[in-house]
């Protein structure tokens, strides 16, 4: 009797590696876009205004940071790059930035697919589009610059991939100015590429560093700084009291066990040596490019899990690595039960369960990529890497 499941698997396989998917998946980065630049449109109350007044208090030489936990959190660096996409009018700039956002993040996406089809000789596109577009629903409508940020580590990792260091290293550069969580990904390849990384890393940082003294008063600009340092230790030592975050801790308060940020520094340390560690085995076991694509899933899940400021839409950065993970394991590796595990990680790092369980979003998404932390670390341990380097090809029925 012919098994009828293995039929309709097999057809799917071909359709998701077919020129039709990935047309269906650039329409669907196209339909982003534009339902993110109608929300803007009609409802303008997306956190671009933390962006657009920085830029003008930048230009204006007064001070970015305000007192408290929230508003502009990030380097002036972001500032300065927010102004070529939102100067001009209001409406004109809401979608120039979503264009960019979005824009960047799905090239950045395709960019990173193509890259290992190269070594497995199967279009992932497609399956990585339909599978991670959910989870950036809600930085595209919002305008967050976690979109940009990430597009730029993606580039970077893909320049490492393939030995193209300084590409890299403005690629880290840019990525950081836009968001200081980059960092986790610069210390990561910084250590894993290090005969060839590691200096590079620091003139681009200092290099990176120096730049806005070129742009405003020396005074002006140290003083942002200082302002910067503590405006990020501040808010990311806030107690829950102030602040729930889509991470460890929120997961931990959610379910009644109090934490405060300092209890938990020393987990985050371990963590992040844990992660280290094995970006190192991930290096030294793996061919390029799959050693470069797990330091950047290793580097990506760390942020989600155990930066104190993760908040529901910064699951967007996770939802490239996580995707890529599963549409290896269902293209390439042929695990069925990839195709469930990928519609559950999905539906848990989206936002489109929020109205119907309140509160879910704290420690859903946490416990999700925790998981898959896990999973990530056996799978760079004890799998087999040739296995991904010279997939069957299927011939459908």
């Amino acid at each position: 009797m012919p098994d009828i499941t293995s039929a309709r698997l097999l057809r799917l396989r071909h359709w998701l590696v077919g020129a039709a998917a990935n047309r269906a998946a650039w329409i669907l980065w196209l339909l982003v876009f534009v339902g993110g630049s109608i929300r803007a449109v009609v409802n303008p109350a997306g956190v671009t205004r933390v962006y657009r007044e920085s830029a003008d208090l930048w230009l204006a030489g007064r001070p970015l940071y305000e007192d408290g936990i929230h508003g502009f959190l990030y380097l002036p660096h972001s500032a300065i790059l927010s102004q070529p996409l939102l100067w001009g009018n209001f409406y004109f700039t809401e979608v120039l930035w979503r264009l960019g956002g979005v824009g960047l993040f799905a090239w950045g996406v395709h960019r990173l697919c193509r890259l290992v089809t190269r070594h497995t000789g199967v279009e992932l596109f497609a399956l990585v589009t339909f599978v991670g577009i959910w989870p950036m629903l809600g930085c595209a409508g919002n305008g967050q610059a976690s979109l940009h940020m990430t597009a730029c580590m993606i580039w970077a990792t893909v320049a490492c991939a393939e030995r193209r260091w300084w590409t890299a290293t403005l690629a880290l550069m840019l990525a950081v100015a836009w968001k200081p969580l980059a960092v986790v990904l610069i210390l990561l390849l910084g250590a894993v590429y290090w005969r060839t990384m590691a200096w590079r890393l620091l003139v681009g940082l200092g290099g990176l560093f120096a730049a806005p003294f070129l742009m405003q008063s020396t005074a002006y600009v140290w003083r942002q700084y200082e302002l910067a340092v503590t405006k990020m230790t501040v808010s990311g030592t806030a107690d829950a009291s102030k602040f729930v975050a889509s991470d460890l801790s929120g997961m931990l308060s959610y379910f009644g066990v109090p934490t405060e940020p300092h209890q938990l520094l020393p987990v985050r340390a371990a963590a992040a040596l844990v992660t280290a560690v094995l970006a190192l085995v991930a290096r030294r076991r793996w061919p390029e490019p799959l050693a470069a694509v797990w330091v950047f899933v290793l580097a990506t899940s760390y942020l989600m899990v155990f930066n104190p400021r993760t908040e529901s839409n910064t699951y967007a950065v996770v939802a490239p690595a996580l995707a890529l993970v599963f549409a290896l394991e269902f293209l390439v590796e042929r695990r069925r039960a990839a195709l469930l595990f990928v519609v559950l990680f999905a539906q848990a790092t989206c936002n489109l369960y929020r109205p119907l369980l309140p509160g879910v979003q704290y420690w859903l998404k946490p416990a999700t990529v925790l998981v898959f932390l896990v999973y990530v670390a056996w799978r760079i341990c004890r799998s087999n890497p040739s296995t991904l380097a010279a997939p069957r090809v299927d011939r459908a029925t």
